[in-house]
């Protein structure tokens, strides 16, 4: 999986790394927050992936200096979707959701189902702040 994470990165120039340090990050949260070995480890591995999605948005939108369009943005905005379609035969159906949620926020302004709250899986809240 760290490969696919260097595709993401590599990618992304700029997020150089982005990939390894949230993975790294959740799972520092995770084990704080004394969640069981197995559920460290996905939330590791959902990490790496997080941004996998990404690999099909458009360079010019991924390495443009400036500020988004909004067109732009609702391209961007496809990323965790796409992600979801990347790793459907993977098995990694629980991951796929912390994936897909986790540029939801507390308050229901995220994306893409705009949840708030604990409707937002406690997995993807980690991730969304370990990339913070």
């Amino acid at each position: 999986m760290i490969e696919i994470a260097r595709v993401i990165d590599a990618r992304d120039g700029g997020t150089a790394r982005h990939s390894r340090v949230v993975a790294r990050y959740a799972e520092l949260t995770a084990r704080e927050l004394n969640l069981p070995p197995d559920v460290v480890e996905d939330i590791r591995l959902a990490g790496l992936l997080h941004d996998v999605g990404k690999t099909a948005i458009p360079e010019r939108i991924l390495a443009k200096p400036g500020p988004l369009t909004d067109l732009e943005w609702l391209e961007m905005r496809r990323h965790p979707w796409i992600a979801v379609e990347l790793l459907e035969d993977a098995g990694m159906d629980q991951i796929r959701e912390w994936i897909y949620c986790h540029h939801e926020r507390p308050d229901g302004s995220g994306y893409p189902r705009g949840l708030s709250g604990d409707e937002i899986p406690l997995e993807a809240r980690i991730l969304a702040e370990a990339g913070a």
